[in-house]
């Protein structure tokens, strides 16, 4: 295990549940994203911790991974506990090279139609027992509540609050119909899907704290922003193509980027 001054200071105040647990090995901290979550890579497991609020986001991932064992590749869940101060969610790795790797630039193509083949196998999952509603109003709703948290824990102006409420409010005068909703991954960016290099194929998806019933373009808009961000926008007409979209909706595709922005 690597001796340094994070490891130390985690390993003094962590739950001896989780303690009890980790595997014997060095800690790699993880700073892939955008994620305020801090990740430890230590042997077979990932050690995620983030500081507790009212809305305990890793408890929300918890829950779906746990609904989709048995339906789609993801971590298992190893252990989860709150403390006064953290959440803390041990999971079990899954091999694979993370869709944002440089290594990919050399086979676009394959990596675009693996990606294309990944969502789709998300978005067939059956979702007639399904408890985790992603839809725009629940979208919103959490994203004002957490909002008011932060406000009422930080120094705002009573300007910047109401420009808030009005950018919500337009958002939400712009929504789209929501008649063709499937299970969501709610975040599908590069750095949550991972590869295969040997077969070219998805062999997991991680960090699931959004999932839920959704609009498919929930999952198709941040793909299209991360994929550009990663290796360029001239690869997102493919992309929509082997998704099977040959006249994708730019409102829509826009309509749930500004969403993810205000989340």
């Amino acid at each position: 295990m690597r001796e340094d001054h994070q490891t130390n200071a985690w390993l003094q105040r962590l739950p001896s549940a989780i303690k009890q647990q980790l595997p014997t090995g060095e800690w790699q901290a993880i700073a892939v994203g955008h994620s305020d979550v801090t990740i430890f890579h230590i042997c077979d497991t990932y050690l995620k911790i983030f500081a507790r609020t009212p809305f305990l986001p890793l408890k929300d991932e918890m829950d779906r991974l746990q609904w989709l064992q048995q339906r789609l590749p993801v971590p298992r869940v190893l252990h989860y506990c709150v403390d006064e101060c953290y959440e803390y969610l041990l999971l079990s790795a899954i091999a694979g090279e993370m869709a944002c790797d440089p290594g990919f630039v050399h086979d676009m193509p394959r990596l675009v139609r693996t990606l294309a083949q990944g969502l789709r196998q998300i978005h067939i999952v059956d979702i007639h027992d399904c408890p985790f509603d992603g839809r725009i109003a629940q979208k919103i709703a959490r994203s004002q509540q957490r909002r008011t948290f932060t406000a009422g824990t930080h120094i705002h102006s009573a300007r910047m609050q109401k420009n808030m409420q009005q950018l919500y409010a337009h958002l939400w005068s712009q929504r789209p119909s929501e008649d063709q909703c499937v299970w969501t991954h709610g975040d599908y960016c590069l750095p949550n899907i991972l590869i295969n290099t040997e077969r070219m194929v998805v062999s997991g998806f991680i960090d699931w704290s959004s999932g839920g019933i959704a609009d498919p373009y929930q999952d198709l808009a941040l793909a299209c922003r991360s994929l550009a961000f990663n290796f360029g926008p001239e690869w997102i007409p493919l992309f929509l193509q082997e998704y099977g979209i040959t006249e994708p909706d730019q409102a829509r595709i826009a309509f749930y980027q500004a969403l993810d922005e205000l989340a």
